[in-house]
């Protein structure tokens, strides 16, 4: 009978719901935690960007708008603290002039100055290697606020202008 197909089809439709549907809380079960980072990471709050995104939290203030390192965007989003670029380079790439400012800062080792500027952050987060950070400090009023574990978190007596 002519029936019995779709009977059949909706039957094997069903299934590959359900499989689905159990599936699920796998599925969402790594969006509990932190994106991008490594493991050990998650598991120390003595290592980067654990303790910074702690010092952050425990001054709101300075966490209102963050330039950031690149790679540590996502953790920090997922921290509830507002970054200025994460690690969605197809969103950044096609949708904002934020990545080709950061990648023009980082790859050509030009100033940030002109990126900060435009950017008007309350605090900036940036690995203690990186060799533009340390052009900032005094500039704009821009002093070290914390260091350690391999970040440093500039703030300015006049943040966000």
């Amino acid at each position: 009978p002519r029936w019995i197909a779709p009977a059949l089809w909706g039957i094997v439709g069903m299934g590959i719901l359900l499989i689905g549907v159990r599936m699920a809380p796998l599925r969402t079960a790594s969006l509990t935690g932190p994106p991008f980072v490594a493991a050990n990471v998650e598991n120390n709050p003595n290592a980067e960007p654990v303790a910074a995104a702690v010092w952050l939290k425990h001054h709101p203030a300075q966490a209102r708008r963050v330039f950031n390192s690149y790679r540590i965007g996502g953790y920090l989003t997922w921290m509830g603290i507002p970054d200025w670029i994460d690690g969605r380079t197809g969103f950044w790439i096609q949708t904002s002039h934020r990545f080709t400012a950061y990648a023009t800062v980082i790859d050509d080792h030009t100033s940030p100055r002109p990126v900060i500027a435009a950017a008007h952050p309350t605090s900036i987060l940036a690995p203690t290697s990186s060799p533009w950070i340390w052009g900032i400090v005094g500039w704009r009023g821009w002093h070290v606020a914390w260091h350690q574990q391999g970040w440093t978190i500039l703030v300015s007596s006049t943040s966000g202008s």
